[in-house]
């Protein structure tokens, strides 16, 4: 009885002993050094630990630490809680050594300048390749950028897992109002300190946007990750409203896509195989996104087989008119919207769409330099003829802005080009011109409704169904009444120079040649309603070609009123006071 007595005595005080010996072992100041001085080796950071360690001996023995700060190489870590779970058999030999760890509530700052991410990278990366000999779990942190004191990333949980010489981590944190799950698999952790080279695979999904990368990083010693890269997104316009960029317009810019083979660094994406999708247009060539020393470039040249601007052209509809409510990017200032980053595309189309414009093989190049945008769309063929399109907007003093653009068309066919529905339908009809504009202003809306322009245009062989216009300019010199313009025409030729701005198209030369009469006008087309208000003289062509310098033989003032679609052609009464003298 006794010796049983001194037995359950033993294991009673072997126990205690047990429970007791790490508490004695870890004094408060030991602990808090000892942990201070391996998280700083593991970190390849300066630890500093606020508040006294807690022990834990069940369910498993852990120090918990609170008030935990970080500070390494353009990066920091704040306000933490950490548990480490202790070896047992270590720390009864005299030695701290962490089994596995938990970060939790830390709030991290991303704080190295731009230039210098590279290194503070691999500097994170080092640590976290050392930290990754043992589990490591994160909860419920915040990542930072800068100096701004809201969060960029919220709410992350990561878990990261060793496995021979690579790692996986697999976690979730939320972005905006995006949950984001997150992969990541390297098969060598060496490659996080810019060191050895392994394949690597990440991965981000969520509601808005998805991200997959997988290739090789560090082969033939180069920090770089070389492989296939796929990103797609339901709302474009979304996504990058969230990454701080605010794209023109609010309707286009929705369903995107990009994927191919190429190789990425922390500062520049080349993709040499790329494929492009932006809402329908899908096209192939080469890309490369780089973050420059002042904004983002992005740069490229793509094939596509069909390019519809219809939906971007759509956004600039309507605004330019005095009054008219529009979109506040319409009234930001012009440098806003064209600095954010630096451009240079070359496109290339078998055809290209504008609205009801279609047109043949055609190259397109945008170049957006420095707030500096140059449009430029070569001849290419549209409506059975040639045209060419060149657009440029330069900075000037004090934000403000000059820009100027040129349209060219020749040889279109008149059936073949878009027309104001309602209006008289032509039948037939060949036609060439310029428009030439230049305007000034700090901001589009400025733009749109300060511009002036000369337009001229030469038409020929054109025919307008409804009625005979020769024959009804011939009743009115004959002063028959009925006769009306604006029904079936057939002209010889037309030409005209107009003056236009956001409020009228001045005439200041129309003529018109019929098989037997000539009509010369001038005045303006309001742009409100296409009231017309213009002036001139119809003359009946000589029959013999050798008197067509000759006087007319009959000749009469006369007025164009009524409206584009619809004009009305009177005679001229202006100065008549009296019946006529006998």
């Amino acid at each position: 009885m006794k010796r049983l007595l001194a037995i359950v005595a033993a294991i009673v005080v072997l126990g205690a002993l047990l429970f007791s010996a790490p508490a004695l072992l870890i004094s408060t100041d030991a602990a808090r050094a000892r942990i201070e001085t391996q998280l700083s080796a593991w970190f390849g950071a300066r630890v500093r630990v606020g508040a006294p360690p807690r022990l834990s001996v069940l369910p498993r023995l852990s120090l918990g630490l609170d008030d935990v700060s970080l500070q390494g190489r353009g990066w920091s870590l704040t306000n933490a809680r950490l548990t480490a779970r202790l070896d047992l058999s270590a720390l009864l030999g005299g030695t701290t050594r962490l089994a596995s760890l938990a970060i939790d509530n830390p709030t991290i700052r991303i704080a190295a300048p731009l230039e210098e991410r590279p290194q503070a990278a691999y500097a994170a990366g080092r640590a976290l390749q050392r930290i990754l000999r043992h589990p490591l779990t994160v909860s419920n942190a915040s990542v930072a950028i800068g100096e701004t004191e809201e969060p960029v990333l919220r709410d992350m949980t990561l878990r990261l897992a060793a496995s021979g010489d690579g790692a996986s981590v697999r976690g979730a944190f939320l972005f905006d109002d995006q949950r984001v799950e997150a992969t990541l698999s390297l098969a060598n952790t060496s490659v996080l300190a810019g060191e050895g080279a392994g394949s690597v695979i990440a991965t981000l999904n969520a509601p808005l946007a998805s991200l997959r990368i997988e290739g090789m990083v560090g082969e033939g010693g180069a920090p770089r990750l070389a492989g296939t890269f796929a990103a797609s997104t339901s709302d474009l316009r979304g996504l990058m409203r969230r990454l701080g960029y605010a794209l023109i317009g609010d309707a286009a810019f929705g369903v995107a896509a990009i994927s191919g083979t190429g190789s990425a660094s922390f500062s520049a994406l080349e993709l040499d195989a790329a494929r492009v999708e932006l809402d329908g247009n899908a096209g192939e060539g080469r890309l490369a996104l780089s973050d420059g020393s002042l904004r983002p470039r992005l740069e490229g040249t793509l094939a596509f087989e069909r390019l519809d601007f219809s939906p971007y052209l759509e956004e600039l509809r309507g605004f330019s008119r005095a009054g008219t409510p529009g979109p506040d990017w319409v009234r930001a200032p012009m440098f806003q919207l064209l600095s954010g980053a630096d451009i240079d595309l070359r496109l290339s189309a078998a055809s290209l769409v504008a609205g009801a414009l279609e047109t043949g093989p055609s190259a397109v190049s945008l170049l957006l330099r420095d707030g500096d945008l140059s449009v430029n769309l070569s001849e290419t063929q549209v409506a059975g003829g040639t045209g060419a399109l060149t657009v440029r907007a330069r900075p000037e003093a004090e934000n403000g802005y000059a820009a100027t653009a040129m349209l060219i068309g020749e040889d279109l066919a008149l059936t073949d080009m878009p027309l104001p529905e309602g209006g008289p339908q032509v039948a037939a009809g060949r036609v060439g011109g310029r428009l030439d504009v230049t305007a000034r202003g700090a901001t589009l809306l400025e733009l749109a409704q300060g511009y002036a322009g000369t337009l001229t245009v030469d038409a020929e062989a054109v025919e307008v169904g409804g009625g005979d216009l020769d024959a009804a300019m011939g009743g009115l010199l004959a002063g028959e009444a009925g006769a009306e313009a604006g029904s079936r025409s057939r002209f010889e030729t037309v030409a005209a120079r107009l003056q236009v701005d956001a409020e009228r198209l001045q005439v200041s030369r129309l003529d018109v040649l019929t098989a037997r009469h000539r009509l010369d006008l001038a005045g303006s087309i309001a742009r409100a309603d296409a009231g017309l208000a213009m002036r001139g003289a119809l003359s009946e062509r000589r029959a013999d070609a050798a008197e067509a310098d000759a006087s007319p033989a009959k000749a009469m003032p006369v007025l164009v009123r009524g409206t584009l679609l619809a004009p009305r052609l009177l005679p001229d009464m202006t100065g008549l006071t009296g019946p006529p003298a006998r």
